[in-house]
């Protein structure tokens, strides 16, 4: 989740009476929306606010705070290259304001989240690195600031499969926040998902449920606006119960996320088709596959019309109807969704990237069944290596993919010359 930058105006609270009105109600009023999930008129309002506010003088150091919010408001509707030019504003406004009144690290932190959602990793990383260090300078690390981007940062490492290095970032966010925050506070519940995020992974299931449990619980506490929060929450519940093979749960707990999206974020978020594409794959497990097809096909209409769609979200999706129509006995309109997901992930990430070598993998065995061994071979040529660098040598992935090209070698004997 982004930041706004509220607490950086409490100072201002007394001075606010006596400026011009216009920009202020609108400020007051973005705020307000925010904090019941209203994000699209607390973009506008912050609009309005930030032009009002140009013409009229207003105090220069809230320019920043104006820009960060409007910022915020825009990544959070999926509308990145936006979100990019405010955070850079931002930045640069910063700069001239005094380093006490400074509130860079908090910009450098929704800006590092940015580059992570549109794949953007190593300058995501770097942004971290740069806001961690900007807050133990300022406020310190065992900070409520510092355990917030620590845990954000461990998302990324999770994400990244760094898990034994993401593991204690997020373990330790957690320990620091507790101490600041009560048990309904939503700050809390987005570091506690992080945290929840990595035992899962780690096929630590029955932690991860229970983190997941909590981290719902809190965001219901914290009342209004939580309602994207509970939807995470109750997708990592969806996870864990699908993980364990129970795909009528998971699909409660996916219909429940997609209907709390709908409601916040509209019918054409690209959140509301990720969360229609879980829905279909639970009901794949329960091989109801008459019933996943049209969901499936719903949720990628929507994610490629979305704006600002995250990066590799379209990418997993079509990876998952490519399964379906396996399931469904159609191995040729699986290899073309395949050859679609390899394509936007090359243009995301690079065709070095290791989500890239994952999908030819999966590519490759389809071709391999349908004794296309040329173009399977070529597939595996290019995908083992990116694997080998990227993978720990003991990592299943890594495994299997060998013992894969390995069959593919035996069976192709007598049929090709394998070059």
């Amino acid at each position: 989740m982004t930041q706004t930058l509220l607490s950086l105006v409490a100072g201002f609270t007394t001075v606010l009476s006596g400026l011009d009105g216009s920009w202020v109600e609108h400020y007051q009023k973005a705020i307000e929306a925010h904090s019941q999930g209203r994000y699209q008129e607390a973009e506008t309002r912050y609009r309005a606010a930030l032009s009002r506010h140009r013409k009229t003088n207003g105090p220069a150091n809230l320019v920043p705070v104006l820009l960060n919010n409007l910022g915020s408001e825009c990544q959070i509707l999926g509308r990145f290259n936006e979100a990019e030019v405010l955070y850079r504003q931002a930045i640069a406004e910063w700069s001239r304001v005094p380093v006490e009144e400074s509130g860079v690290r908090a910009t450098l932190t929704n800006l590092a989240g940015l580059y992570r959602t549109t794949a953007r990793y190593a300058e995501s990383e770097a942004a971290y690195k740069e806001a961690l260090a900007e807050i133990e300078r300022v406020s310190g690390v065992e900070s409520l600031e510092y355990a917030g981007t620590l845990a954000k940062a461990a998302d990324l490492q999770r994400a990244l499969g760094n898990h034994e290095q993401a593991l204690p970032m997020a373990e330790r966010a957690v320990k620091i926040a507790v101490l600041h925050l009560n048990s309904g506070d939503p700050t809390l519940a987005v570091i506690l998902q992080t945290l929840a995020s990595v035992y899962l992974e780690m096929g630590r299931w029955d932690e991860a449920e229970s983190a997941y449990e909590r981290t719902r619980v809190t965001f219901v506490k914290s009342g209004k606006g939580s309602g994207v929060g509970v939807a995470a929450a109750v997708t990592g519940l969806g996870r864990v119960a699908a993980l364990r093979g129970d795909g009528a749960r998971a699909e409660r707990f996916y219909r429940q996320a997609a209907r709390i999206y709908e409601q916040t974020l509209g019918a054409r978020h690209a959140m509301h088709g990720v969360a229609l594409n879980n829905v279909a794959q639970s009901l794949k497990q329960q091989d109801r596959l008459d019933e996943a097809g049209p969901v499936f096909q719903r949720s990628l209409e929507i994610l490629e019309s979305a704006e600002g769609s995250p990066a590799m979200e379209l990418v997993r999706c079509l990876g998952n109807y490519a399964d379906y129509l396996l399931a469904r006995e159609l191995p040729g309109e699986a290899a073309v969704h395949l050859k679609r997901a390899i394509a936007a992930a090359e243009s995301k990430v690079g065709a070095d990237h290791r989500e890239v070598a994952l999908l030819q993998v999966r590519l490759a065995a389809v071709r391999h069944a349908q004794r296309s061994y040329v173009e399977a071979a070529r597939l595996y040529r290019v995908a083992l290596p990116t694997l080998a660098v990227s993978m720990a040598p003991a990592d299943t992935r890594l495994v299997e993919t060998a013992a894969g090209y390995g069959r593919l070698l035996r069976d192709a004997r007598g049929f090709v010359v394998m070059r």
